[in-house]
């Protein structure tokens, strides 16, 4: 059970960085850039694109105004994603 959860939220991260990712480069936006909005190096915000770390629900509200299609990224993760609460 633990290890189920551990690969699911693993697999949740690395969804969550492509999915940033392909916005990110959608909307024509650096990864300093979008680092700079959430207040965080932009190494780090490499790791959460690359799968690495999450992002919290605080950071992505962050990122919501940034976009064109605001709730393209959020649809897909309310959607897709196989977490139950």
């Amino acid at each position: 059970m633990a290890k189920e959860i551990i690969h699911t939220t693993k697999q949740l991260y690395i969804d969550m960085g492509s999915r940033l990712r392909q916005e990110r480069v959608r909307l024509n936006y650096t990864q300093e850039q979008i680092a700079e909005v959430l207040n965080m190096s932009t190494a780090y915000y490499g790791k959460i694109e690359r799968g690495v770390h999450g992002l919290s629900l605080q950071k992505l509200l962050l990122i919501k105004p940034k976009t064109e299609d605001r709730y393209h990224i959020f649809n897909y993760w309310t959607r897709e994603s196989r977490l139950s609460i």
